[in-house]
């Protein structure tokens, strides 16, 4: 959701002749999607997953080099070769990406805005999303903490879980330590009760 709200505040800022998007960088090196509320869904399923390459777009690009990247003309960029079709059929004409960095300068992933006409940012634009980045890196950096806590939590009670059981288990053998003997001496009784009745 806040992720979504940054997007909605630089599409707001272009008079909505801009569209906005927040990609994330997974442990793989590849970008998904975070926040890309005008984005059709067809457009977000066709660039989940796209590794970080800087002859690739330009977010994925920026997420490989850590770089500011702007594609004045996405027509004629070859690094759109592949993937231009995509934008271009909403009538998107440029496009930049500022990466999202963790405070410690790990891509976190990018925010990317596209344009309706061939252009460059302005210096204001740049401005905002510089802005808007940092609290997208504080946005996603928290939500990684949370879920690193939930899933350390989830961990040490699966944890819990395997000592109790095991306590449980040793606990058993201890109170009965003569048990697998008088099974075995009671069956060994057994088997010579019925062979001597056999004779």
């Amino acid at each position: 959701e806040v992720l979504a709200h940054l997007t909605r505040v630089v599409e707001e800022q272009g008079d909505n002749q801009v569209v906005a998007s927040i990609l994330f960088l997974d442990d793989e090196g590849r970008l998904r999607n975070g926040a890309s509320p005008s984005l059709p869904a067809d457009y977000v399923v066709a660039i989940d997953g796209l590794k970080a390459d800087p002859m690739i777009g330009t977010c994925s690009a920026a997420a490989s080099t850590s770089r500011v990247v702007v594609t004045v003309d996405i027509e004629h960029d070859r690094a759109w070769s592949s993937l231009k079709q995509l934008p271009l059929t909403l009538g998107l004409r440029a496009a930049w990406s500022q990466p999202i960095t963790a405070r410690d300068g790990r891509v976190l992933g990018t925010f990317g805005t596209y344009f309706r006409t061939c252009r460059e940012p302005s210096v204001a634009e740049r401005q905002a999303v510089e802005i808007l980045s940092r609290t997208a890196a504080l946005a996603i950096e928290r939500a990684r903490d949370d879920q690193a806590l939930r899933d350390g939590e989830r961990r040490m009670r699966e944890a819990d879980r395997r000592k109790d059981e095991f306590l449980a288990a040793l606990s058993h053998e201890l109170r009965n330590p003569l048990a697998p003997l008088r099974t075995a001496v009671h069956l060994l009784r057994t088997d010579l009760s019925q062979e001597s009745r056999g004779r």
